[in-house]
């Protein structure tokens, strides 16, 4: 998928502010098609250009800034998770419901980013998570993945009658379940044949 630029974005932020309501929708709906749990902590959505483009939009927003450079650091912070043509690229969340739990649960959790899989006609990718997220003894709640797959792996997934499963697989917490099939629609244009 081709960077975000600052051509992509709305800069008059009045006219954003408008429409916004409605932008929003339609990036909460294209969310919900991108988003899956695994359990009741762990949670993935599937980021492409557009989801990473509304993120982007909202920051400069957020921030009632048009400053040209301010935006550039955006971009150099998002652009990085789109994903390739052979991957997958995902948000991870951590949704844990209040201070206490974090406390007990991120040092458990730690490491987790590197305990992802996804599974396409019984071949497995194994997730990359970004580095510098964990330490050994806590985590972040959220974590950046990437799901590399061979052409043979991108080629199954792109059949929808191939079965796909994704999976975590940490000593403190281990769930898998089935892609959805309105999911994996949504999914089946990150791996464009470029």
């Amino acid at each position: 998928m081709k960077p975000i630029t600052i051509d992509d974005l709305e800069l008059d932020l009045a006219a954003y502010g408008a429409r916004r309501a409605a932008a929003r929708a339609d990036a909460i709906a294209l969310t919900k098609r991108r988003r899956v749990s695994l359990g009741d902590v762990v949670t993935l959505v599937f980021d492409n250009r557009e989801t990473l483009r509304h993120q982007v939009q909202e920051m400069i927003f957020v921030a009632q800034t048009t400053d040209l450079a301010r935006i550039g650091a955006q971009l150099e912070a998002y652009n990085p998770l789109m994903p390739g043509t052979h991957e997958l690229s995902a948000t991870l969340f951590l949704e844990l419901p209040d201070v206490a739990t974090l406390k007990a649960e991120l040092p458990r959790l730690a490491g987790i980013e590197h305990c992802f899989s996804l599974t396409v006609a019984g071949e497995t990718a194994k997730a990359v998570g970004e580095e510098g997220r964990s330490r050994e003894d806590y985590t972040a709640t959220v974590h950046y993945l990437r799901f590399p797959l061979t052409d043979e792996q991108r080629d199954a997934f792109r059949d929808p009658s191939v079965p796909a499963e994704i999976a975590v697989d940490h000593p403190n917490y281990a769930e898998s379940t089935p892609i959805p099939a309105g999911m994996r629609l949504s999914l089946l244009a990150d791996l464009a044949l470029d």
